[in-house]
């Protein structure tokens, strides 16, 4: 059902109640594909072969374990990998049965389904928030020098709360991914048939454009809106941006990378096309399938059994010990016959696995786990990174026409059409993708940029947002009192930074230890370099220049003191206005069975667990490196490899 969040601004209550009164009517023609019925989303007992099964909770609370229901496949997660891989269990396995766990809830919030309230996401019940660990070089702009990460809660996971947009990255990326493993199924030319398996595009020209059609399909449950925008960046960038020499491209995933391009989005009918729609309400009505709201699992159930000919042991997996909030039952078993599938995320897959012995030892030693095996669990952490620049434009306002007719209100063009304003996510309408060494086919940074005419910019809403500290941004606030600000974010594409991911105790509920050691290696703050040296270059280009552009000084006291524009005063600027893009990847990292660096094969099977069921990871935890973009396509791409090769083991 739909639901109302905490964090719903006052002022659009009104049009949130009369909203939720019209999608969660059943009859209503415009009833959301995301809405997924009580009885499937609750803790009831499934048939299978003809039989009532005991429903969890009632099984458990009345005592052995071993009457709980034993499930073939149990998916940990309800992320978008997750929810595609429950969807292709249930429908390619009639007879046997699979079960999703997921920590979150399932009722989608009014800010999940608007496209336009996307921001209000961020700190909803759809969100979750970590602080990561203090850094010299990085961080010092944010209250209490403390920056976050936000990642997905409920059903959907990050897909419920993202910008929506879709890039699946470039052949570099995925050929990468195919030399490390030494398995060319991963390479570009071969995930292409996946993209196109996931998408539906509604474009008609992108759909008959032979480039596009390579990625994009026409058929596939994660649909793809063409951009609209409802902001006027378009035309001032633009003619800068072709004055600087960049082309623009048709779309972002039609065979070139470097240029500029309007997103599409994963919008649907005016709707996020989240997972939780495209794969779980489309699976609702089968009954092998059964998902378990508000559980986290707590650690796998292992087991280690020695050979008396060869003298070695074999560790393998029976189940997971999953913790809700029952007071009854806190804690019970769950055993899997064919299949666990780990997918938890970059953050707390590899948390599940430590908590379970599988790690390094000097990480599971101090909290008194012994170790099962030996895997580098929770390292390789990486993700992006992005300064944030302002540019002050001398742009005149726009006078509105007295004679031209009203506007339609956008409340009532969403809730009886889908359509205006509402139906779209309104920042970052044009995106630009620069190769910094200009050496190179592939980009290395990303600008995703959007307006804010004169006395619009709010600083007090970015403090909030992004946790920059309001003092900081004084110079900007004057500067838009008769200027338009383009803010524009500097995104570092594929860091060579890494950090890693730590548990601060055994209790799933607390929170991890993140070391993001973000722009630790030089090369880092080089290309962030070289892409502010390259928004310069924008700037002077003699459109901006006829706008009177310039970048706002930001009041830093400690970089004042250096001369500005020189590379000293960049590295500073950074310190203190660079933040996380929240594309965590890389915790648990595919790569070859023997490869110290390794924790799951290219099969994505955890290494060093034999037998059955056999454990498995499908999530971004395991992407050896970025992709170069948003990380919502490999995503789902990494779900339907998982699906399609747990189909062939089984």
């Amino acid at each position: 059902m739909l639901a109302l969040s905490c964090s719903t601004p006052v002022w659009l209550i009104p049009f949130f109640t009369a909203l939720l009164v019209q999608i969660n009517d059943p009859n209503s023609s415009t009833h959301g594909d995301y809405e997924l019925s009580p009885d499937f989303m609750t803790n009831e007992g499934i048939k299978f072969d003809g039989k009532k099964q005991k429903t969890i909770p009632s099984a458990c609370e009345a005592g052995p374990a071993g009457k709980l229901p034993k499930f073939d496949f149990i998916v940990a997660g309800g992320g978008p990998a997750s929810a595609l891989i429950a969807n292709q269990l249930a429908e390619k396995f009639c007879h046997k049965t699979t079960l999703l766990i997921e920590a979150g809830g399932g009722d989608a919030i009014v800010n999940t389904v608007v496209p336009a309230l996307t921001s209000y996401t961020q700190k909803s019940e759809a969100s979750v928030a970590y602080f990561i660990e203090p850094q010299d070089n990085f961080g010092l702009g944010v209250k209490d020098n403390k920056p976050f990460v936000v990642i997905g809660k409920g059903l959907g996971g990050g897909s419920s709360n993202s910008e929506m947009t879709f890039n699946c990255g470039n052949e570099n990326n995925y050929n990468l991914w195919a030399n490390l493993t030494k398995d060319p199924s991963w390479k570009y030319e071969n995930m292409l048939k996946i993209f196109q398996k996931i998408t539906k595009i509604d474009d008609e020209t992108l759909k008959n454009d032979p480039e596009c059609s390579k990625v994009y399909g026409s058929t596939g449950p994660v649909t793809l809106s063409p951009f609209k925008s409802q902001n006027g960046e378009i035309p001032i960038l633009k003619e800068a941006l072709n004055e600087a020499g960049y082309d623009m491209l048709k779309d972002i995933n039609c065979g070139k990378w470097i240029g500029y391009y309007n997103p599409s989005r994963t919008i649907k009918n005016g709707e996020r096309n989240a997972a939780a729609g495209a794969f779980l309400a489309t699976a609702k009505d089968k009954k092998n399938l059964m998902i378990l709201k508000g559980a986290t699992i707590d650690k796998l159930l292992m087991k280690r059994t020695s050979s008396s000919s060869s003298g070695s042991s074999e560790v393998s997996v029976t189940g997971v010990r999953v913790k809700t909030a029952n007071s009854k039952c806190k804690h019970f078993d769950i055993k899997a016959r064919r299949e666990i599938i780990l997918g938890a995320g970059t953050f707390n897959t590899p948390r599940i696995l430590m908590r379970s012995g599988i790690g390094r030892k000097s990480a599971l030693k101090p909290l008194g786990i012994k170790q099962t095996l030996n895997l580098p669990v929770g390292e390789n952490y990486r993700d992006n990174v992005y300064s944030t620049h302002y540019i002050v434009i001398s742009k005149p306002q726009e006078v509105a026409d007295p004679n031209a007719p009203p506007a339609a209100d956008p409340y009532d063009l969403y809730l009886f059409n889908r359509t205006g304003p509402l139906a779209q996510f309104s920042a970052n309408d044009l995106n630009v993708l620069i190769n910094t060494k200009k050496d190179s086919p592939y980009p290395d940074i990303e600008w995703d940029t959007s307006l804010v005419e004169a006395e619009k910019f709010d600083a007090k809403a970015v403090s909030e947002a992004v946790g920059y500290k309001e003092e900081l941004l004084s110079s900007v606030v004057e500067d838009n009192k008769k200027n338009a600000i383009i803010i524009l974010k500097n995104l570092l594409l594929q860091p060579k930074s890494s950090g890693m991911i730590q548990m601060t105790s055994t209790n799933s509920s607390d929170p991890p230890k993140i070391v993001g050691n973000y722009l630790s290696d030089p090369e880092d703050v080089k290309t962030m370099i070289g892409g502010i040296r390259m928004v310069e270059e924008l700037i002077n280009t003699p459109y901006m220049k006829s706008m009177n552009a310039k970048l706002s000084q930001m009041n830093i006291p400690e970089c004042n003191a250096l001369t500005y524009d020189t590379d000293d005063y960049w590295t500073c600027y950074l310190k203190y206005f660079a933040s996380v893009s929240n594309n965590p990847i890389g915790t648990c990292k595919m790569g070859r069975s023997h490869h110290k660096a390794s924790v799951v094969n290219s099969r994505l099977k955890v290494i060093g667990i034999s037998g059955y069921p056999r454990l498995r990871i499908a999530d971004k935890s395991i992407m050896p490196q970025l992709t170069s973009g948003d990380t919502a396509c490999a995503y789902y791409a990494i779900g339907l490899k998982a699906a399609d090769l747990i189909a062939r083991d089984n």
